[in-house]
């Protein structure tokens, strides 16, 4: 008998159903819902992931032998969502997944977990090839063709107005699943992928930054927020930060197993050791540098997002920034203060200078210094 019990329970988060998964504190749950590609909501305060017949028994799945799934709650009528009723509308209704391509998307799945692929990947991967082929009606993966990758973008991705990012996620699932499960590579022709848009990232002045960590009283708080902009980390890799990868005599950081899962080295700023030295005064961190409640457990996203919400409202920020505006932010004022784009790509891990080049459509600095030829004509 499993001693260990979740509890699920439907409700409506973002515009989407979801399916919360509530269970008292217990690190290996934490690290298997993860694993399912479960997310925390601090709303609902309960990791949760989209409601699907495929994730329910995936989550069965991963949680077999470790804990009892309590589903007496899903019995009861659906929550209703009236946003995503109205997209059903226009949405293609698909047919189940059968035995054949259930069994064979979860050889697929496991075999991006061997792999090392990310929980978040192999999560929708799984789920884009899932429902590829219960849109065509379960065809043999050999008789996949053009005409069906076409249709399936006309009828169900364009249709239900899913993004562009989207669309590049089903192609790259689709070919990988097709090209390591079958040995079935499709011509690069043949899965033609959405142009995308063209969208600059936001950008926070440096005297929007220093009032953002003025108005962070919390020493804590302050040290979190200071990082991610003096370093350019993403949220995940200051949470996953380690005391040991901070080498204060080398005075670097190094930012293990990142996006891609590669490390890099990033400077130490000397403003960071003297917030160090003033934390280290007040938190005594066991593994992370930045804990949760319990020592050695990492900080949560939701609560760090938290902490930036709070901080852009004390500091008087309308624009909308989040903590990925902090990274894009040091990119900009690193080009703007005249570093080396080649550097910059180096710090940020970007696997192409193409991804850093976005930052000098950016730079004001730039910008100021192109002159307009109006300015050339005489004009009472």
């Amino acid at each position: 008998m499993l001693s260990k019990t979740i509890v699920l329970e439907r409700t409506v988060h973002r515009e989407q159903r979801v399916l919360l998964l509530r269970f008292p504190y217990d690190r290996e749950l934490i690290e298997l819902a993860k694993k399912s590609g479960a997310r925390f909501s601090k709303t609902h305060t309960a990791w949760y992931v989209p409601e699907s017949k495929e994730t329910l028994n995936l989550l069965f799945e991963v949680f077999k032998g470790f804990a009892w799934l309590d589903i007496q709650a899903l019995k009861k009528k659906k929550v209703r969502n009236t946003v995503h009723e109205k997209r059903e509308k226009n949405a293609t209704e698909l047919p189940q997944l059968s035995e054949e391509r259930h069994a064979d998307t979860n050889r697929f799945r496991r075999w991006m977990e061997h792999r090392n692929y990310s929980p978040r990947t192999v999560s929708v991967y799984t789920m884009c090839v899932q429902q590829f082929f219960r849109f065509h009606h379960n065809p043999a993966p050999a008789e996949v063709a053009k005409d069906h990758l076409i249709a399936f973008n006309l009828g169900y991705i364009l249709k239900q107005g899913l993004s562009t990012s989207y669309q590049n996620q089903f192609v790259n699932a689709l070919k990988l699943y097709l090209r390591e499960m079958h040995r079935l590579p499709i011509p690069e022709e043949d899965l033609e992928r959405p142009r995308k848009e063209k969208r600059l990232p936001g950008i926070l002045s440096k005297q929007e930054v220093s009032q953002l960590l003025t108005c962070t009283w919390n020493v804590k708080h302050k040290l979190m927020l200071s990082i991610t902009y003096a370093c350019g980390m993403r949220r995940s890799e200051l949470l996953q930060l380690k005391l040991s990868d901070i080498d204060r005599q080398r005075r670097v950081i190094t930012i293990r197993q990142s996006k891609g899962r590669k490390d890099r080295i990033v400077p130490l700023p000397h403003s960071i050791e003297k917030q160090l030295d003033n934390y280290f005064k007040y938190e005594k961190p066991q593994q992370y540098l930045i804990e949760g409640i319990k020592p050695g457990e990492q900080y949560s996203e939701a609560s760090f997002q938290q902490v930036m919400k709070q901080s852009i409202k004390r500091a008087g920020i309308t624009k909308k920034a989040t903590l990925h505006t902090l990274r894009h932010s040091y990119a900009t004022h690193l080009l703007e203060g005249g570093t080396d784009l080649r550097y910059i790509q180096t710090l940020l891990g970007h696997n192409s200078s193409k991804t850093t080049e976005i930052y000098t459509h950016v730079s004001s600095k730039k910008m100021q210094e192109i002159r307009s030829p109006l300015d050339d004509l005489e004009i009472d």
